[in-house]
């Protein structure tokens, strides 16, 4: 129920919707009940006002950064913006709040997977811009092993593989 909250973190989620993902396979008898149980648990751990109800549901009340899927997404559109030397700073603390696969352990439900995907893409996306700055800062041998990584997990990423090309002639490895 938590992993559902936190997917939609500040925004209201119908009660329904976190009854299904608490229970996706067997409903309690008295799922209502069973749900302001939980949420009543969910309080006792995380705080009185972490959860709030809301006319349309509940929603988990943190500050977006408090959430490190919001952090990471404003950290990469802030570097975006910025010069090569600022952007890599950013990505460097984007990335670096990253411990796995967004949503590891939700990503085959269907509250999480839409979620997984695009922040996992948008990882992809933080690694080529990262390799983008340290091309630019002159420093093109840091980014080959991260560019090599992402290119196991997804070979057919054709900006990875174009930025991975060019840093290693940078690097002068142009073979």
């Amino acid at each position: 129920m938590l992993a559902r909250l936190v997917v939609d973190a500040g925004h209201p989620v119908t009660a329904d919707a976190l009854i299904d993902a608490a229970w996706p396979a067997e409903l309690p008898r008295h799922p209502t009940k069973a749900l302001q149980t939980v949420l009543s648990r969910l309080r006792a751990t995380l705080g009185p006002d972490a959860v709030e109800a809301t006319p349309t549901g509940y929603r988990l009340a943190v500050a977006a950064e408090e959430v490190d899927a919001d952090r990471f997404e404003r950290l990469v559109e802030e570097a975006a913006d910025a010069d090569p030397a600022d952007a890599l700073d950013l990505l460097d603390r984007a990335l670096g709040l990253w411990r796995g696969r967004a949503y590891q352990e939700h990503e085959d439900t269907s509250f999480a997977a839409p979620a997984a995907r695009r922040l996992d893409a948008r990882r992809a996306e933080a690694i080529e811009a990262r390799a983008e700055a340290l091309i630019a800062v002159g420093d093109p041998a840091a980014t080959v092993a991260d560019l090599e990584g992402l290119l196991i997990d997804e070979p057919f990423r054709e900006p990875a593989v174009e930025l991975l090309a060019l840093a290693l002639y940078h690097a002068g490895r142009p073979t």
